[in-house]
């Protein structure tokens, strides 16, 4: 079964929700950055992707969207729980402990 990735409009509106609901300043800052974040967890080589499954696609959102650092703010709030929920995977965190992880 192939996964369903997040297409550029839907991290966008993502990222726009998540500003309005808890804060922070928004708009793109590069959206060359934010192209190059969204396609890491796609990569492939020789027909395999390069994350063997989607907790390591869901990281490398979470990962290259935090480097990367497309949006103004919130950008570490934006894809990796939602790519998990796409594929009908869910996280079990506190807000603690995902604070943990991400920082």
């Amino acid at each position: 079964m192939e996964p369903d990735f997040l297409t550029l409009d839907e991290v966008i509106a993502i990222h726009q929700d998540q500003i309005q609901r808890y804060g922070g300043s928004g708009g793109l800052r590069d959206m060359g950055l934010l192209q190059s974040a969204l396609a890491m967890p796609r990569a492939g080589f020789g027909g395999e992707y390069v994350h063997s499954d989607l907790y390591e696609m869901a990281a490398a959102y979470l990962f290259h969207l935090a480097t990367n650092h497309p949006f103004v703010d919130g950008n570490k709030r934006v894809a990796a729980d939602v790519f998990l929920t796409l594929n009908e995977l869910w996280l079990t965190a506190t807000e603690d402990e995902y604070a943990s992880l991400v920082l």
